[in-house]
């Protein structure tokens, strides 16, 4: 039991250490992308629009391990009435899928980027990409509605050092395919979108390279 304990502090500690380093760090990104913002040689940027969105949603998720999961692991026991961890697991949840649907946004500004480049300040302008984040937090927002429901919920397990559902039979059914498959379905379709850009990219550096080839040995 010794051991353990130890192995918990030095958990514990970790989660804290790591939590605050990231949290600090998207805090400094989020003051750069302001003072970009704020330039008035700037001009808008989408890409640096949902990339403040994402580091929002990072800050949400380090937060909880900052101030629950972390002091929670070093106590050996969960601190404060259960609705407390059920509330961060509630942060937590929603900050994180987030970010899941941010990358399919980042993923389809590069794609228009790449494809559509022309039309790119009109579909992405600041109307389009915050139509764009508006649906990305409106969808999440939706995936989350279960686990908000009574009988459900999400929050940290000391026991098994980690996030997880409740036992209790809408969090089984909510652990299983009825949240899983959105989120898979949305990774899939950001790794899709940028390995058709990769390849697009790819292609087209082999014929740029081609060409300067031909105009050499001419």
């Amino acid at each position: 039991r010794m051991e353990t304990r130890q192995e918990d502090y030095i958990a514990g500690i970790l989660m804290i250490t790591l939590g605050l380093i990231g949290f600090i760090a998207s805090l400094l990104l989020l003051r750069l992308l302001r003072l970009s913002f704020s330039s008035s040689s700037s001009s808008f940027s989408s890409f640096s629009i949902l990339f403040c969105s994402r580091a929002l949603s990072n800050c949400g998720t380090l937060f909880s391990f900052i101030v629950y999961s972390g002091p929670v692991t070093l106590l050996g026991f969960p601190f404060g009435p259960p609705i407390v961890g059920l509330k961060f697991g509630h942060l937590t949840t929603l900050t994180y899928k987030s970010v899941v649907y941010i990358q399919l946004a980042v993923a389809f500004n590069r794609f228009i980027a790449t494809f559509f480049s022309m039309r790119y300040t009109h579909i992405c302008g600041k109307r389009g990409t915050f139509v764009l984040l508006g649906l990305v937090w409106f969808i999440t927002a939706l995936h989350c509605i279960p686990e908000f429901l009574d009988g459900c919920g999400y929050t940290y397990l000391y026991e098994s050092l980690s996030w997880n559902f409740l036992d209790t039979p809408c969090s089984s059914l909510l652990g299983g395919p009825l949240l899983h498959y959105p989120s898979y379905t949305v990774f899939l379709g950001s790794i899709l979108l940028n390995l058709i850009i990769f390849s697009k990219l790819t292609w087209n550096t082999l014929v740029k390279m081609k060409d300067m080839g031909g105009q050499a040995r001419f």
